[in-house]
């Protein structure tokens, strides 16, 4: 929040409240018309807040869409399964890294505007693409590399390492961001309370094995392949 004090029109509701219902709402209508075709008004509108309240938290539309942008990258859950990415043997960490991300994008009560708006911005990127990247999903990258490093358990070129790790996480990406096409042709993986899970788990377990039988058997190949 702004250190400024202030605007003349009267915010009514309290701060922390007024915020999340304007991410809430922003969220909502940035997915539904992009950054572009958004209002203030039309935000302001279904957050049933003041315009004024925009200055006071966010500066401007802009600034607001960056934070809507945070909002849809983080949850609690998500902080959760990132910190357990980083515990235990590297096949673990691969492990929850591969859950943990997979949870994120198809955990049911996540809002349907959140993926929207993600998915609007990989088909139309902003301005604002590189910084939400560079926040939001780099670090993450960056660990996912560590523990594919780790698993292979030889030296790997920094090409290898993105083709690796590039290649993980378009598996996950694939059963959100294509889901249409994903129910189309593999329904059978999205029936049952569990498959969430069970496709996760087939994607660590499959990743996990193949860095394994590549790199065991063939150590001199690593660095340069």
């Amino acid at each position: 929040m702004h250190s400024r004090g202030m605007p003349n029109a009267t915010i009514s509701l309290g701060e922390n409240k007024a915020r999340a219902l304007l991410l809430e709402a922003a969220g909502e209508v940035f997915a539904e018309q992009g950054f572009h075709g958004a209002t203030i008004r039309e935000i302001t509108r279904r957050a049933k807040v003041n315009i004024a309240a925009v200055n006071y938290y966010f500066r401007d539309k802009a600034e607001l869409y960056v934070a809507v942008l945070r909002h849809a990258h983080r949850s609690s859950l998500e902080r959760e399964l990132w910190e357990r990415a980083q515990e235990g043997t590297a096949e673990e960490r691969l492990r929850r890294f591969v859950h943990g991300l997979f949870q994120h994008l198809l955990s049911p009560s996540r809002p349907q505007w959140h993926c929207t708006l993600i998915a609007r911005e990989l088909a139309a990127p902003t301005p604002l693409f590189k910084q939400l990247i560079d926040e939001g999903l780099r670090p993450h990258f960056l660990v996912l590399k560590k523990a594919v490093q780790q698993v292979a358990g030889v030296p790997l070129s920094e090409r290898k390492l993105q083709m690796i790790a590039g290649s993980i996480l378009g598996q996950c990406f694939f059963y959100r961001h294509s889901r249409a096409v994903a129910e189309q042709l593999l329904p059978e993986l999205y029936k049952g309370e569990n498959w969430v899970h069970e496709v996760a788990e087939h994607i660590a377990k499959l990743s996990i094995s193949a860095i394994r039988a590549e790199f065991s058997k063939n150590p001199d190949k690593s660095i340069n392949s």
